[in-house]
């Protein structure tokens, strides 16, 4: 059985934000600790200031991990040891509406090595969408796999939900 984000509080969060970006498809993230949201995000354009506050790794975009880390450091919230909550929708063409679930459970690759390294300055777990659930990544498999995922210049998989 497939796992509905749309009816995961989280997941619609994370929805809500990535259908607010520009970009062709959308990321929304949310970051926790406890249960309670330290910080929220969608990709978008890069605003000053933004990478000198991360440590560098933010260019004309921010990611939304970024972004979310971001909004907790600009309300005085130590983003260290959370983890976080990513899942993006499609906006424009023919694919519009499908969310970034993994086409396998057994896909538990991390893509992005600039959000990776972010997320390893802090030691922010990430949460991606598999199709029977959310799956926990620490932040260095996440920066090894996507390090991999870039080397070996694969494409991302996802499915239709």
């Amino acid at each position: 059985m497939r796992y509905d984000y749309t009816a995961d509080h989280l997941g619609s969060v994370c929805l809500e934000l990535a259908s607010a970006s520009r970009a062709a498809t959308g990321f929304g993230a949310v970051l926790l600790r406890d249960a309670t949201t330290l910080g929220s995000g969608r990709n978008r354009r890069s605003l000053p200031g933004e990478n000198e506050l991360l440590g560098g790794g933010v260019d004309y975009a921010t990611h939304a991990e970024q972004s979310a880390i971001l909004d907790a450091l600009s309300r005085g919230l130590d983003p260290s040891g959370a983890d976080l909550y990513v899942l993006g929708i499609v906006n424009r063409g023919p694919n519009s509406g499908h969310l970034s679930v993994r086409a396998t459970d057994d896909d538990v690759a991390f893509s992005c090595v600039r959000c990776a390294k972010t997320m390893l300055k802090f030691d922010i777990n990430v949460l991606i969408p598999l199709p029977s659930g959310w799956f926990k990544l620490s932040a260095r498999y996440a920066l090894d796999t996507a390090t991999e995922f870039r080397s070996a210049k694969r494409q991302r998989v996802f499915t239709e939900q």
